[in-house]
C-alpha cells in the first residue's frame, strides 16, 4: 500500500468515523428529547381507582381467610386427644 492509498483510506476512515458519531448523537438526542406528558381519560381513572379497591378487598379477605386457617391449625394441634372431634 503506497503512501496515497494510505491517506485516502486515512481521510475515508476518518469522515465515516465522524458520520457515525454524528448520527450517534442525533438519535441520543431523539431518544432523550422531552415528551408531553398525557393524563388518562377521566372514565379510565375511575376505573383503574375500582380495580385498585376490588383488589385491596380482595388481599385483606385473603388475609382473613389464612389468619383463620392457621387459628383452626393451632386450635386441632393443641386440643386434647381424647376429643374425637378435634384430633
Amino acid at each position: 500500500m503506497g503512501t496515497e492509498e494510505f491517506r485516502l483510506f486515512l481521510i475515508f476512515f476518518i469522515g465515516v468515523m465522524v458520520t457515525m458519531g454524528a448520527v450517534t448523537k442525533v438519535i441520543i438526542t431523539w431518544i432523550k428529547r422531552p415528551r408531553p406528558h398525557r393524563e388518562l381519560p377521566s372514565d379510565v381513572a375511575e376505573r383503574l381507582e375500582r380495580i385498585e379497591r376490588a383488589v385491596e378487598s380482595t388481599a385483606i379477605e385473603v388475609e382473613r381467610i389464612g389468619d383463620h386457617a392457621a387459628l383452626v391449625d393451632f386450635s386441632r394441634r393443641s386440643a386434647p386427644c381424647g376429643d374425637t372431634r378435634r384430633c
